[in-house]
């Protein structure tokens, strides 16, 4: 099963973890609860990407569905998405339903709370000032912005991020979301929230993997979040832990902006190819996207780590 992959991903997935880790709630900090037991939640999906998403969520938002179909093009490319993605407490099982293959993951969210055990109660409190402080103004040194409550949907308040191309719009207080709206040259796409079900019955069958499905475990991707997560908390520990990556963010807007420029260059150069073959022309084809995803990942990894002075 594959996955496209981007550093402004890569980054914009970083700054949705610090920000969702550190606005928890102050009376739980470490095993943050949505303030209903279970909800469905359907989107419509359109743009560059078009069709649909249900959102399954049960036990206070400790265990969700993710529930994809949709098709479209992406540079000149068609693709089509029917996927599953289960979220439990131990673990994350994301699924290709037109493979029948999956790859199971440990949750991140067990990492965390095995890193948080060995804080002490000072130690505990540095960290979470520290990720408070990061989420705030994490989002700004990257080049975008963030207005708590600033938007509503479907008669929810909800705060409003804009970063590396992207507006979301995700309920005041949790992490759900309810509407983003992707802007990347030649890959506009708008994910919206249709209708939002609270308190609802979830069939149980909805949280099992389809029997005709493999799943194989990846290895790597946990000894990957683990250390990352590892890396991230050993930092917060640095009561100028916020001050540090917060100026690193902003060194790193560059780079970013140079990532999204080769991105453009290279959509621009893909059309340009299109083009040439519409007409007959026989040409040479440009690198494949795979191998520029591991290099956009190995960039990525590299400046996650540069965030923490690894």
């Amino acid at each position: 099963m594959k996955r496209d992959i981007s550093l402004d991903g890569l980054l914009t997935g970083l700054l949705a973890m610090i920000a969702a880790t550190g606005a928890v709630a102050d009376d739980t900090p470490w095993e943050p609860g949505l303030p209903f037991e279970t909800a469905v939640v359907q989107y419509q999906i359109k743009g560059a990407q078009n069709g649909t998403e249900t959102l399954y969520i049960r036990d206070f938002g400790r265990e969700r569905v993710k529930v994809t179909k949709s098709e479209g093009k992406m540079m000149f490319i068609t693709t089509s998405t029917d996927t599953i993605e289960i979220t439990t407490a131990d673990e994350v099982v994301a699924i290709d339903m037109r493979e029948k293959t999956g790859v199971r993951t440990t949750n991140p969210q067990k990492f965390v709370q095995e890193e948080i055990a060995k804080l002490s109660e000072a130690e505990k409190a540095v960290v979470t000032k520290n990720l408070q402080q990061i989420g705030m103004n994490a989002a700004t040194q990257m080049g975008g912005k963030v207005e708590p409550k600033g938007g509503e949907h479907l008669g929810y308040a909800c705060d409003v991020m804009t970063v590396a191309g992207t507006t979301s719009c995700t309920m005041s207080g949790t992490s759900i979301l309810l509407k983003t709206e992707s802007t990347l040259p030649g890959m506009n796409t708008e994910t919206v929230a249709t209708k939002f079900e609270k308190n609802v019955t979830i069939p149980a069958d909805i949280f099992k993997v389809p029997a005709d499905v493999k799943v194989d475990s990846n290895e790597r991707a946990d000894n990957i979040n683990r250390n990352m997560i590892h890396e991230m908390i050993v930092a917060m520990k640095d009561p100028a832990a916020a001050r540090k990556i917060t100026e690193g963010l902003a060194q790193g807007r560059e780079q970013m902006e140079q990532a999204r420029r080769a991105a453009e260059e290279q959509q621009r150069q893909a059309a340009v190819e299109q083009a040439a073959r519409d007409e007959g022309e026989q040409i040479e084809d440009s690198a494949p996207a795979e191998q520029d995803a591991h290099e956009m990942m190995d960039k990525g990894m590299k400046a996650f780590k540069g965030l923490f002075g690894k």
